[in-house]
């Protein structure tokens, strides 16, 4: 007993606590492997969900539905908190693809999810569907599924 003591004396002043480690009877390397813990990065949150348009048919009725259909729609996420006219500069644009799945990566915190604004002057600017504004809350280390509902202006 004595002889292990001694020989962890200069090795507990040099090496601090891991030598004790040894000296209590485990071996290094036999310790069990940590567990990592789940990290919350910010960077990995945001806003994920679909984008449903209808009408899609021009008559619709119990007999013949027409069921909202996936489209492919310009979105932005603008800063809950803006105080002034709009919404102010939007926080990030993005397309749903084709199948009308979306998903953008933004920090935690509160949004409005609404139509992203048009950038062309041109008359080929269509603001068809138009999509009703909605707040979204991204928490820290997760993504916040939304359902997007547009109005193709079919009547």
């Amino acid at each position: 007993m004595q002889r292990v003591l001694r020989a962890c004396v200069p090795l507990v002043t040099v090496v601090t606590a891991f030598a004790a480690v040894g000296c209590l009877g485990i071996l290094p390397g036999t310790l069990p492997t940590p567990t990592p813990s789940p990290i919350l990065d910010p960077l990995v949150s945001g806003v994920r969900g679909i984008v449903l348009v209808g009408p899609t048919c021009p008559v619709q009725s119990l007999t013949s539905p027409c069921a909202d259909r996936p489209a492919a729609v310009d979105l932005a996420l603008y800063n809950a908190a803006w105080v002034g006219p709009d919404y102010g500069p939007p926080v990030v644009t993005f397309k749903s693809s084709d199948d009308g799945t979306f998903r953008v990566t933004v920090r935690p915190g509160d949004y409005i999810l609404a139509r992203a604004p048009c950038v062309d002057a041109s008359t080929t600017c269509n603001q068809f569907p138009t999509v009703t504004p909605q707040n979204v809350t991204v928490k820290p280390g997760a993504f916040t599924y939304v359902t997007v509902h547009g109005d193709t202006g079919i009547r």
